[in-house]
């Protein structure tokens, strides 16, 4: 049993998120922390630009080095619209508590 529990950059991309929820509960203590990491944008508009910008050169970047796998983070941190949970949602139903952050 952990104490707390981290998924980072991947919440959005399991095929089967109460599967993955479950798991998370079996593995942390009772009264334990889930973190959640998502990429996101900035909500001022001249960081969300200078922020595109860095995306742009992440993807040239790993183009030049061959790193396929940088090629859709840009635009899928660009139009990532934040989750849309529901009440029937896999954390609710797994009976895990959320936070927002600021």
């Amino acid at each position: 049993m952990f104490d707390v529990a981290c998924v980072a950059f991947a919440i959005d991309d399991m095929a089967d998120r109460e599967r993955c929820a479950a798991e998370l509960l079996r593995v942390l203590r009772p009264g334990g922390t889930l973190l959640l990491l998502e990429l996101g944008t900035p909500d001022n508009r001249l960081l969300r630009r200078l922020y595109a910008g860095g995306l742009h050169t992440m993807r040239l970047l790993g183009r030049s080095r061959h790193l396929e796998g940088y090629g859709h983070l840009r635009e899928e941190i660009l139009t990532y619209g934040g989750p849309t949970p529901s009440p029937g949602s896999a954390p609710r139903r797994a009976s895990c508590a959320t936070a927002a952050g600021p």
